[in-house]
C-alpha cells in the first residue's frame, strides 16, 4: 500500500498543472540545482580561500606561474607571494635555501648547459646538462674530459661526462654520468689562462672556511665560534683530487683570483674585498710534497700606485692582467715581448719600465666589459659600444680590413653586448636583437669552424649559424666545442646607459644617421663590384648578417637570397 502510494506521490508532482505555466517550471527547476551546487563548489575559481588558490598554483609549470600572474591584480599577489615560489622551488631543488624564493625557482628553471660542436656534421645544439643539484649555473670551466661549474649557493661541481666520438675524433656530449662536489662557499675559481687546449694541470679555488685548529678550554667554559678565513686549494684537472691548500690570516678576505707565469714561477693574484691587490709566487712542479711552509704575500704595484682608485674587476690572459676600477678605469700589465707587440705594434718601450707598472687605457668612458686573449683585447663601455685593439691579421678586431691597432678603435654596426669571449684569432659577441631574441656574432680566423657558417672567417662581425637558446648569459669556447651557459636572473639589471645627447639605445644595434648612411652606400659599392650572380647573393648574405636587423628578418632575407640564387640557376 505504501509502495502504491509513493509511486502516486511521484506521478502527481511530476506532472505539470495546466494552470502552472512552462516558464515557471523551468525556473523552479533551475533553482533547485543551483541550491545542490551551491553547497558543493564556489561560483568562480577567485572565490576559493587563497591558500588553496596557492597550493594549486604550486604545482603549476613556472612559465605558466608567470603568465597567470599577468593577468589580474589579484592572481598577481598571489602568483608572487614568497610561500608559492618556496613551494615550486623546493619541488624543482629541495637544497636551495634563500630569502628571494621566486628568482631560485626561475633561476632552476631555466638552468641549462648547451653546446655545439665545431667539426663534423652535427651544426646543431646537442642535450642541455642539467644539474638538479646545482642552485643555477654562475660559471663553467670545459676541459676536454669533464667540466667544472660553479652554481649561486657558492658550490663547486665536477662534472664528469659520457662523451662519443665520431668523424675524425669530433667530440658530441651523450650525458652526465656523474658528479662530484669539490668544495663549497666558493668564491671564484681559475686555471691557466694561456691553456688553449683547456688541458691545465691544477685548478685554483678560492672559498671561505672555518678555521679547523681550536685549543681546548677548561670544563665550563664555552668555546668562542672559530673565525672564518678564506684560502686556495689546489685541485688536480684530471681527476679533481687536492693536493694543496693555501690558508690567510682572518683579516685577509678576498673574492677574486688569476694566474700569471709559468708553471715553475706561478704568480697568484688575489684582489681583496678593499679593492687592493695582493701577490704571492708558487712552484707548482712542488705543491705535490707533504709539506708545510710560510710563503711571502706582497702588494700589487697596481695598488701602490693607484692608492685612491678601488680595484673591482680582474681579467687574466696570456701573460697579462687587466684591472677595472670603481671608476670604470682600465689598466693592464704586460709580462711577454709578443704580447706587447701583439697589442701595441712595437717593441720600443718595453723593457725600459717596470713590467708590473699599470699601463692605463686611454678611453673616456666607464669600461664595464672586458676579454683579453694572446693576440688582442675587446671590451665595451657605459654606452653599450665596442672597442677592439691588437693584432688583426685574421681580422679578429672586426674592423672590416686586417690592419693592426695599437689603441682602441670602436667597432661600427655592433653594440650592447651581453658578453664577449676572445679566443686566440677570433671573437665572440653574444647580442640580444630587439625582439628579445640572443645572436653570437663573430669575425676572425674561422679555421676549423670558430665560426660556424663562415669557414673561410671574416673581417667584420657576421651573425653565426648557432642556434642560441633564449636565456643564454654565458659563452665561451674550445677547439672542440662552443659552450651557451643559460639562466635567467631576475634581478640583474642592465650594465649601460644612453649616451648625454639623448639617443636610444634599445637592446641591439645603433648608429648615428651619417654613419648609416657611409655604411650603406658602402655596402652597394661592394654589391656592384661583384661579377657573377652568386657573388652578388653570397655579398648579399654578407651584408645582411652585418645589418642591425631582428633574427627574424634575417633569417627571411637570408632564405629569400637562396631562394632567388636556386632560381637564377635553373
Amino acid at each position: 500500500m505504501r509502495l502504491r502510494m509513493k509511486r502516486l506521490c511521484r506521478a502527481t508532482g511530476s506532472r505539470r498543472s495546466a494552470t502552472e505555466p512552462l516558464a515557471m517550471t523551468r525556473k523552479r527547476k533551475l533553482q533547485r540545482q543551483q541550491s545542490r551546487t551551491k553547497c558543493l563548489r564556489p561560483l568562480t575559481f577567485l572565490g576559493l580561500p587563497p591558500e588553496m588558490l596557492d597550493r594549486i598554483i604550486s604545482f603549476l609549470p613556472v612559465r605558466d606561474v608567470v603568465a597567470l600572474g599577468e593577468t589580474c591584480r589579484f592572481l598577481n599577489n598571489i602568483c608572487n607571494s614568497q610561500p608559492t615560489w618556496k613551494r615550486i622551488c623546493q619541488r624543482m631543488n629541495p637544497r636551495v635555501k634563500t630569502a628571494n624564493w621566486r628568482k631560485a625557482a626561475i633561476l632552476n628553471y631555466t638552468k641549462a648547459i648547451y653546446s655545439q660542436p665545431f667539426r663534423g656534421q652535427w651544426h646543431v645544439l646537442t642535450c642541455p646538462v642539467g644539474l638538479s643539484v646545482a642552485n643555477g649555473f654562475q660559471r663553467i670551466l670545459p676541459t676536454r674530459d669533464h667540466m667544472f661549474v660553479l652554481d649561486y649557493d657558492g658550490t663547486l661541481f665536477l662534472l664528469h661526462i659520457d662523451m662519443a666520438f665520431y668523424n675524425h675524433g669530433v667530440v658530441r656530449w651523450k650525458a652526465v654520468s656523474h658528479y662530484t662536489v669539490l668544495a663549497h662557499k666558493v668564491k671564484d675559481f681559475c686555471g691557466d689562462p694561456k691553456s688553449v687546449s683547456v688541458s691545465f694541470k691544477y685548478l685554483y679555488v678560492l672559498m671561505s672556511q672555518t678555521e679547523g685548529a681550536q685549543e681546548q678550554l677548561l670544563e665550563g667554559q664555552v668555546a668562542p665560534s672559530p673565525a672564518p678565513c678564506d684560502c686556495v686549494e689546489l685541485y688536480r684537472q684530471s681527476d679533481g683530487q687536492r693536493v694543496f691548500k693555501l690558508q690567510f690570516h682572518p683579516s685577509m678576505v678576498f673574492k677574486q683570483i688569476a694566474l700569471l707565469g709559468e708553471e715553475t714561477q706561478r704568480i697568484l693574484l688575489l684582489l681583496t674585498e678593499k679593492g687592493q691587490v695582493y701577490s704571492l709566487m708558487l712552484n707548482e712542479t712542488q705543491v705535490g710534497q707533504s709539506q708545510s711552509y710560510n710563503i711571502q704575500m706582497v702588494m700589487r704595484k697596481v695598488s701602490q700606485c693607484l692608492t685612491n682608485h678601488v680595484i673591482s674587476y680582474l681579467c687574466a690572459g696570456h701573460n697579462t692582467v687587466m684591472y677595472i676600477t670603481d671608476l670604470g678605469t682600465l689598466y693592464y700589465e704586460i709580462h711577454s715581448h709578443g704580447v706587447y707587440r701583439n697589442l701595441f705594434g712595437t717593441l720600443q718601450p718595453f723593457g725600459s719600465f717596470d713590467t708590473e707598472m699599470p699601463i692605463a687605457i686611454p678611453l673616456s668612458c666607464k669600461v664595464v666589459l672586458c676579454s683579453i686573449s694572446k693576440n688582442h683585447l675587446a671590451l665595451a663601455d657605459e654606452h653599450g659600444r665596442i672597442f677592439t685593439q691588437g693584432n688583426n691579421r685574421y681580422g679578429q678586431l672586426g674592423t672590416g680590413d686586417r690592419t693592426d691597432r695599437g689603441q682602441p678603435s670602436q667597432v661600427a654596426q655592433m653594440k650592447w653586448p651581453v658578453q664577449i669571449w676572445c679566443g686566440l684569432n677570433h671573437t665572440l659577441i653574444l647580442i640580444q636583437e630587439r625582439d628579445t631574441r640572443k645572436e653570437i656574432f663573430g669575425c676572425g680566423c674561422g679555421a676549423g669552424g670558430r665560426l660556424p657558417g663562415w669557414a673561410r672567417g671574416s673581417p667584420v662581425f657576421v651573425k653565426l649559424h648557432v642556434q642560441v637558446p633564449l636565456c643564454t648569459r654565458y659563452i665561451c669556447s674550445t677547439r672542440e666545442c662552443l659552450y651557451m651557459v643559460c639562466g635567467y636572473d631576475t634581478e640583474e639589471g642592465t650594465l649601460y646607459r644612453h649616451l648625454p645627447d639623448g639617443h636610444e639605445g634599445p637592446p641591439g644595434t645603433h648608429t648615428g644617421a651619417e654613419e648609416t648612411g657611409k655604411t650603406y652606400q658602402n655596402y652597394m659599392s661592394q654589391l656592384l663590384k661583384c661579377s657573377s650572380p652568386r657573388e652578388h647573393v653570397a655579398k648579399a648574405k654578407e651584408i645582411v648578417a652585418q645589418m642591425p636587423l631582428q633574427g627574424q628578418q634575417k633569417d627571411f632575407l637570408w632564405e629569400a637570397l637562396n631562394v632567388i640564387l636556386r632560381a637564377s640557376d635553373s
